[in-house]
């Protein structure tokens, strides 16, 4: 199978790793993976872009809970760029989805016990909505990260 460069479309040598041309280098995954792989990252980017309108939504909807709360909208303007700002440290990004994602355990042990009235299903409820809360929020806080790159 011959080979070529991605970038300038030269012809490469078996095991070559920079192209003699223009100096790209050079991938050893072949057309097939490499279609696969650009697949599966954009599948990932799709979806993480849906999770940062989740995120962003959560954002919203606690500044606007702090503000009215507080009787200020300087509180809840300044919680929502705080929060904005503070993702931009990753050990506190992480720290802000797992809170973020157990507030959805909450909500789901909530519907277990008080809504369906069986606190066992409460608390499986609330395990299985933190765990999908924390991936959708890190996914969707992975999504502005990357914008912000």
């Amino acid at each position: 199978m011959m080979r070529y460069c991605r970038n300038c479309g030269t012809k490469l040598r078996a095991g070559t790793k920079y192209c003699p041309e223009c100096g790209e280098a050079v991938s050893d995954v072949s057309g097939e993976r490499l279609s696969d792989a650009v697949r599966k990252g954009t599948t990932n980017a799709d979806f993480n872009k849906q999770m940062s309108d989740l995120f962003v939504g959560e954002v919203v909807i606690l500044s606007i809970a702090i503000g009215v709360f507080m009787q200020s909208w300087w509180w809840g303007g300044g919680v929502f760029l705080g929060l904005f700002i503070l993702t931009e440290i990753p050990a506190v990004n992480k720290l802000i989805c797992v809170i973020f994602g157990l507030a959805w355990g909450v909500v789901g042990y909530w519907l277990g016990s008080v809504v369906i009235g069986d606190n066992s299903a409460g608390w499986v409820m609330g395990v299985i909505a933190a765990l999908a809360g924390i991936g959708a929020n890190m996914a969707g806080s992975q999504y502005l990260n990357d914008l912000g790159d």
